[in-house]
C-alpha cells in the first residue's frame, strides 16, 4: 500500500464544510469509511474547485489546521489526541501544513 503522504502533495483549499448527510439525514460527524454527502461552500473571491475536475473520491481530504486550532484541539480533547492513530495523524498534518 502506498501512502498519499509519500508523494508531493498539492494542497487545494476547496472551502468550508457546511453540512454532512448520511441517507439524506443531517449528521454532525462521519467516521472513516462511511458513505456520506458533504456540502462544501467555497468563497466567491477564491479559486473555485470542482469535484471530478480538481479532486475526486480517491483524493484524501483533510481539514486545514493551524497552531491555534491544534492547541485548542489538544486543550479540549486531550484523551482523543493521545490515541495512537489520532496522534500520528496530527503529526503528519503538522508536517503538511508546516506547523512547528
Amino acid at each position: 500500500m502506498v501512502s498519499p503522504f509519500a508523494f508531493h502533495l498539492k494542497i487545494l483549499e476547496i472551502g468550508t464544510i457546511v453540512g454532512i448527510e448520511k441517507d439524506h439525514i443531517a449528521i454532525q460527524e462521519a467516521k472513516a469509511g462511511e458513505d456520506v454527502a458533504i456540502e462544501i461552500r467555497q468563497p466567491i473571491d477564491k479559486q473555485q474547485y470542482s469535484y471530478g475536475r480538481h479532486f475526486t473520491e480517491v483524493d484524501q481530504l483533510v481539514s486545514k489546521i493551524t497552531r491555534e486550532s491544534l492547541n485548542a484541539l489538544v486543550q479540549h480533547f486531550p484523551t482523543i489526541c493521545e490515541q495512537r492513530e489520532i496522534y500520528k495523524l496530527l503529526k503528519k498534518m503538522k508536517k503538511i501544513f508546516g506547523i512547528v
